[in-house]
């Protein structure tokens, strides 16, 4: 299952980048032609608009880390929705590189990714789990699942929504997410993993995780880029609530529900 662990797993070529990145602001001090963690405030470089500005113009992404790459633009979008809180960033950064690097959605295995996955599977998986920690596990992956296929692949859902069988909509998938976080963060093994408050969080505020990752996808992945001017484009933006920051603030899931 997904551990908010990115910033853990940045590496000593993933810092050269970024003090590369925001040189006049930062001042390393280098022992046997290193630049040491204890060295640099790591927070305070990660959140460097610079820095995230460098990534995404970089065209030379193999000198880093899918983590460190994830973490820096998850935590500017969450920063432009009001979301200061960086395990969240954490949290949304390790699943996108577990995703994103072709691991299963279904979690079977960790080779031959599906193209899809039916979420009602996984419910239906939940069923049937032999203990508290498999439960545990199988919701959050519900939940998982659910932000990836809805915060990254939004004109898939859209397409399908209005062109194919009357498939469920981005409704569908926040209702399955929020309810899927909300049941993992009440488990035991939650709490023993200290996961409870970032999948509270998730839970209450999946829509506007997915918004912000909406618009990761739609500025800076290159599985969108170039059709951004689309009619399909710019309605499922307007349907779905995207393309502008800031437009939505901590506390509007629950707001929506009360």
């Amino acid at each position: 299952m997904i551990v908010p662990n990115s910033r853990q797993r940045i590496t000593q070529q993933d810092l050269s980048f970024a003090l590369e990145a925001v040189a006049q602001n930062a001042r390393p001090t280098a022992e046997g032609g290193e630049v040491r963690t204890q060295d640099v405030d790591l927070d305070v470089l990660l959140d460097s608009p610079l820095l995230f500005d460098a990534l995404v113009r970089s065209r030379d992404l193999l000198r880093v880390s899918p983590w460190f790459f994830y973490y820096v633009l998850v935590r500017q979008i969450l920063l432009d929705k009001g979301v200061a809180d960086r395990s969240v960033a954490d949290y949304v950064s390790a699943l996108l590189a577990h995703f994103m690097q072709g691991s299963r959605l279904d979690g079977e295995g960790e080779s031959a990714p599906r193209s899809f996955v039916y979420l009602v599977d996984l419910i239906e998986a939940v069923r049937g789990a032999r203990s508290r920690q498999a439960a545990f596990a199988m919701e959050a992956r519900i939940g998982d699942v659910a932000l990836f296929l809805s915060g990254v692949f939004p004109d898939a859902i859209y397409h399908r929504q209005t062109y194919g069988r009357r498939l469920p909509g981005i409704e569908y998938y926040e209702a399955v997410g929020r309810s899927g976080y909300r049941s993992a963060a009440k488990h035991p093994p939650a709490r023993h993993a200290e996961l409870a408050e970032v999948l509270g969080f998730m839970a209450s505020e999946f829509r506007l995780v997915r918004r912000a990752l909406n618009d990761l996808s739609d500025g800076y992945f290159c599985m969108t880029r170039g059709r951004a001017e689309s009619v399909d484009r710019v309605l499922r933006q307007a349907l779905y609530g995207t393309g502008e920051s800031r437009d939505a603030a901590p506390g509007e899931d629950e707001e929506a529900e009360s």
